[in-house]
């Protein structure tokens, strides 16, 4: 499950912080309505990952998370595999795309709590 986040900017600009924007919880928008995936992101750098079927969670994984510059590093651990992914952090969104697939394949968060 790879979980990866990159501000889009000019490459000359420089990194700004907005690791507090990102603390809390982030909803899904673009996926099926009954399957829905979920974020939790802590300020202790450590997170959540969830899927609800019909609002019944039903899968939930730990990931930590670090600022890298104008990217946010996320990495996931599941059946002793570590992974991680790319995503973008723009205009109070996540757009989470794992590395094999590209942006196509992007899930586009919002933040709700």
């Amino acid at each position: 499950m790879p979980l990866l986040f990159a501000s889009c900017g000019d490459d000359k600009d420089e990194p700004t912080s907005f690791s507090k924007q990102l603390v809390g919880e982030w909803e899904e928008i673009n996926g099926p309505e009954l399957e829905l995936f979920h974020l939790k992101f802590n300020s202790d750098h450590k997170g959540l990952f969830w899927i609800t079927e019909n609002g019944v969670k039903i899968e939930e994984t730990a990931f930590t998370w670090a600022q890298d510059g104008n990217n946010v590093v996320v990495t996931v651990t599941v059946d002793g595999e570590t992974s991680t992914g790319t995503g973008i952090f723009r205009d109070g969104f996540l757009f989470l795309y794992d590395d094999t697939e590209g942006i196509e394949s992007a899930i586009v968060y919002k933040k709700v709590k």
